[in-house]
């Protein structure tokens, strides 16, 4: 049997760990556009923020791949997909037969249109290159301008004032991180950025930007002074890479609709990853969660099913942990309140620690955290009671004194109660120690 596989990151190399465990002999041909062997997408912050060298980004080699019939076509592009001859077209003119396909060609940042725009300039932290381009960008410049308002602008913000730089955060939403924090939640975290020295302009655009012949830009947002910048990151958010996938043949809405299989419309096609819009945990409506957890979730499951291994994926819940000026953010699972679905809030008289429970008929459907590592740790507890659609466990003693009061009057087997006091857990980002 030949599989073929379009992508080089976690949905595809998950998934071909999970094939390699069921099919040791069949012939396994992985193309992808990026040059670089395979690396963690995940790690790019650290790398920038120079915790970590180049090398420690790319994993070693055969690890995922079984050791065994996996042949590589890197800086390849697929043009077409021919379904029905089962062959791939690559732009370098090869053709690639296959018996089953697995789409894990992820996403790519999406790219504003504003007038004055060159995207020469303008940058993004997706990719390796991307972040070593950016590396060399900051050293020695003083102005920021970050054009979104969410994790990965975010962690560049902290990554840029630790370089005693100048920052501006523009978001056009009323608050910052507004797919993960509500907002009280936004609130601290803007109080924190703010007391870094940050500027924070949300429920703002950019209007104009002017390239000045020193090479600077002077940025013109829709309302209030312009500004100067020397470096410009955009982090709005990702498209899924489905351009040259055959939308009457496979079914495209966001993304590439699969079942819990990761199984695509079309016989033998399977998609994982970002590309792919799938099952949720929590009864919502199919959704492309572009994370790094879910697509390796995906690919497993893909992996297996592609072997002839009958595999369920239960649903995405999401979910992501990201740490910068001093916080510690975590989100799983549905964040928003419905008329069938409730939160329920804690935080300390301080103001440095925040969390909210979701839940739907007493039955936990999400959450968020804001506060310190083992805070956040909660998180871990919460998402094997979505799965399993059992209340938080009890983990003792609450640690917040208002709270606690509130669990008493609640009773001790209140779902709110069970929420108050998080269980100790390793620490978030212990799953990446020793794994580059």
């Amino acid at each position: 049997m030949k599989i073929a596989v379009i992508g080089n990151s976690a949905a595809a190399l998950s998934a071909i760990e999970a094939f390699r465990k069921h099919d040791r002999t069949s012939d396994i041909v992985v193309v992808s556009r990026e040059k670089h062997p395979a690396y963690s997408r995940v790690l790019l912050p650290y790398f920038l923020q120079g915790r970590i060298g180049r090398d420690q980004l790319f994993f070693p080699a055969g690890r995922f791949a079984g050791g065994a019939k996996v042949r590589t076509f890197l800086g390849r592009s697929v043009e077409e997909v021919d379904l029905f001859r089962k062959r791939l077209f690559l732009d370098s003119g090869e053709k690639i037969p296959f018996d089953k396909l697995l789409i894990a060609s992820g996403s790519s940042p999406v790219k504003l249109r504003i007038p004055g725009w060159d995207d020469r300039h303008i940058h993004h932290l997706w990719t390796i290159d991307d972040a070593v381009r950016i590396g060399r960008l900051l050293k020695g410049k003083k102005e920021l301008l970050l054009i979104g308002g969410g994790a990965i602008s975010l962690m560049v913000a902290w990554i840029a004032v630790q370089k005693k730089m100048k920052v501006t955060v523009v978001e056009r939403l009323p608050r910052l991180m507004p797919q993960v924090l509500d907002a009280k939640g936004a609130e601290i975290v803007e109080a924190a950025i703010r007391k870094a020295g940050v500027r924070v302009l949300t429920r703002t655009t950019i209007e104009r930007i002017e390239r000045r012949p020193e090479g600077r830009f002077r940025v013109h947002p829709a309302c209030g002074r312009s500004f100067r910048a020397d470096v410009i990151i955009v982090a709005v958010g990702v498209r899924p890479n489905v351009g040259f996938i055959d939308g009457g043949r496979v079914s495209v809405d966001q993304g590439i609709l699969v079942d819990d299989r990761m199984q695509t419309s079309f016989p033998d096609v399977y998609a994982a990853g970002d590309v792919a819009q799938g099952p949720t945990a929590y009864g919502a409506r199919p959704r492309v969660d572009a994370l790094w957890s879910t697509a390796v979730e995906h690919g497993a499951v893909a992996g297996a099913n592609i072997a002839g291994k009958e595999t369920h994926y239960p649903g995405c819940l999401g979910g992501n942990v990201c740490e910068f000026f001093g916080l510690t953010i975590g989100s799983v699972g549905a964040l928003e309140e419905s008329s069938s679905a409730v939160g329920a809030e804690r935080s300390d008289s301080h103001g440095r620690s925040y969390a909210k429970l979701f839940s739907r008929g007493g039955i936990p459907v999400g959450g968020l955290i804001l506060g310190s590592a083992e805070d956040a740790a909660w998180l871990g507890a919460l998402r094997s009671c979505i799965l399993s659609k059992k209340s938080p466990p009890d983990p003792g003693a609450p640690r917040i004194a208002g709270p606690a009061r509130a669990a008493r009057r609640l009773g001790p087997n209140s779902a709110f109660a069970n929420f108050l006091a998080p269980p100790r857990m390793a620490k978030p980002g212990a799953e990446f120690k020793g794994t580059p």
